[in-house]
């Protein structure tokens, strides 16, 4: 099939809870840097002190890193093993992080589609 025109992509919107497949908790512990990337990213989001470099976007269903600098600098020491900001996102992007690359306010964040594990 054939699609005609630019395609907008569509959120599904899990804001007001998610579905019964997604885990409650986070079977996760330990430190955080030895933790896998989903963890590692809600724990950098959730710090305020990070918010002028890595930050939700208003609708809360992407993130976007407005300082690379000082994401690299500041942030990857403490939560990876490694401080290049290609290899960053480079993992984003084999955990199925997409970029979001339309023009507009969210162009440069990062969004995951939600999908139930079989």
């Amino acid at each position: 099939m054939l699609v005609k025109g630019p395609q907008l992509y569509t959120y599904r919107d899990y804001s007001q809870g998610f579905p019964s497949w997604a885990p409650e908790k986070s079977a996760n512990t330990g430190p955080v840097r030895v933790q896998k990337l989903p963890v590692k990213l809600h724990s950098i989001l959730s710090r305020q002190e990070f918010n002028s470099i890595i930050n939700w976007c208003p609708h809360g269903r992407a993130f976007k890193i407005m300082n690379s600098n000082k994401f690299e600098k500041l942030v990857m020491p403490q939560y990876f093993e490694y401080c290049n900001y290609k290899s960053f996102t480079r993992l984003i992007n084999a955990w199925s992080f997409r970029r979001i690359t339309a023009s507009g306010p969210d162009k440069g964040a990062y969004y995951h589609e939600v999908r139930p594990i079989k």
